[in-house]
């Protein structure tokens, strides 16, 4: 339910009739448009709707009257139960008040703000939703998220654990281990396959296999592997 504004001076143009739109005389305010008073109709009956209660129905304008004997439904707000009158935001398969779709951590108002769901429909900011559910560098202790302007999640998943791509080196010397340069994990460490024989007596040497760390496509869902496989795997943010 809707009331329109008819008091103010305008100019612009008509959001009906795409004609230019001098003067509070011949001009409406409503839903965010602008109207002739002319064009301000109900789409059904083409009742004027000025000064007059009406309905927003996916964008178009029904008078009370109309509104009811078609049967249409008010949409109810998912958060605070109340019938949504004014603007509506559809997300998730619910409807929401713009004031109400916020994020359910920091509390942000999220109309026009880009927003992700978890499996029970709470709505994250994209950064709090990597705060509580993106995995922790086994190295640095920090997030693994996207990078800078990037919807994608590069890690590596070795022995239980997750690491930065740039964290995955080996214990010993530094040297950062790929598919080119593999991982010789040894008792829970990383190491490179110099520095696996290093550690690794003479008797063992020549039993150490390397691992090597094999590219996943984008989008797949990350997932732990078994103990000393490490792969890189990518994931992509919708």
């Amino acid at each position: 339910m809707e009331h329109n504004n008819s008091n103010c001076q305008f100019s612009g143009v008509c959001h009906n009739c795409k004609q230019q739109i001098n003067g509070c005389e011949s001009a409406c305010l409503a839903m965010e448009h602008l109207y002739h008073v002319h064009c301000f109709l109900c789409c059904f009956c083409g009742n004027q709707l000025i000064g007059q209660i009406f309905y927003n129905v996916n964008g178009k304008i029904y008078c009370e009257q109309d509104y009811k004997n078609l049967g249409f439904s008010p949409n109810y707000c998912d958060i605070c139960g109340k019938i949504i009158e004014l603007k509506i935001i559809q997300a998730l398969g619910r409807s929401y008040h713009p004031s109400c779709f916020r994020c359910s951590v920091c509390q942000t108002e999220l109309d026009g703000i880009p927003f992700t769901g978890d499996q029970e429909n709470r709505i994250y900011c994209i950064p709090d939703y990597h705060r509580k559910f993106s995995p922790t560098c086994a190295v640095c202790k920090k997030l693994i998220a996207p990078t800078k302007g990037s919807k994608e999640i590069l890690r590596v998943v070795s022995m239980e654990k997750d690491f930065h791509v740039d964290c995955f080196r080996c214990e010993d010397c530094g040297i950062q281990l790929s598919n080119k340069r593999p991982c010789y994990p040894q008792d829970d460490h990383i190491l490179c396959r110099k520095c696996n024989g290093k550690r690794t007596p003479i008797s063992r040497s020549l039993q150490v296999t390397p691992v090597n760390s094999p590219c996943d496509s984008p989008n797949v869902t990350p997932r732990c592997l078994p103990r000393g496989r490490p792969r890189i795997l990518r994931s992509k943010r919708e």
